[in-house]
């Protein structure tokens, strides 16, 4: 009798199957996306006739700045391979997270980064588990979101007051916890809580009332990987 792929196992394979594998977020926020948003053609004309290049574009983007608190005292009492360690865990922390929630790591900053999303929830879900996962290392984390419309220009770069705002308001963060503008109020994730609201003055800017974010404990505990 001719055996049946049930009735052998030649040839089983233990690794996951196509549905165990992760799904990658449909989310782009690539450089690459920011460009197909603005381009005024469909982008497979022939050359003579796509539209002319008439300089930076506009788009809405939401950004999240991070860092470590406590990170130039850690190095003095710690040493640098201490701190090059805690940095690159962090690291490792923020690429992890932002890939399974399809926000892009724009640009690294000593122990900090600046991540991008074309939508303002999954910043801010990646800037608050970043946060409560950091918690459980030597050095805790902060961050601010800001969203606004930009200036995409150089291919991969942004001129506008969402990330000034962010990077500003990063720094007022108490540790663990994430501040936000006003406008991401509508985007806050069911299981991020507002513990309150801030009034910061940013240089340049004025004076403004921020919202303060946590993971909720009572209905997420967030625990390292």
């Amino acid at each position: 009798m001719t055996p049946t792929p049930a009735d052998t196992d030649d040839n089983t394979d233990d690794g996951p199957t196509t549905a165990e594998q992760p799904v990658v977020p449909s989310v782009d926020s690539t450089p690459a996306a920011d460009w197909a948003e603005v381009r005024l053609g469909s982008g497979v004309e022939p050359p003579d006739d796509i539209p002319p290049h008439t300089g930076p574009r506009t788009v809405i983007r939401t950004f999240a700045f991070l860092d470590l608190c406590g990170s130039t005292e850690f190095l003095e009492r710690e040493g640098t391979r201490a701190s090059i360690d805690l940095v690159s865990e962090f690291r490792a922390l923020v690429r992890e997270v932002s890939a399974r929630r399809g926000v892009r790591v724009a640009k690294w900053l000593g122990d900090g980064a600046m991540l991008v999303g074309v939508r303002t929830g999954p910043v801010l879900a990646t800037a608050t588990e970043i946060c409560s996962r950091q918690q459980y290392q030597p050095l805790p984390a902060r961050a601010g979101v800001a969203v606004s419309p930009v200036l995409l220009f150089d291919g991969d770069d942004y001129l506008g007051r969402a990330a000034n705002f962010a990077a500003r308001i990063c720094d007022d963060a108490p540790p663990g916890r994430v501040l936000c503008d006003q406008d991401c109020a509508d985007s806050i994730p069911e299981w991020v809580e507002q513990v309150g609201a801030q009034q910061v003055s940013v240089r340049g800017m004025g004076t403004f009332n921020v919202l303060v974010l946590n993971a909720d404990a009572r209905t997420t505990p967030l625990r390292p990987h």
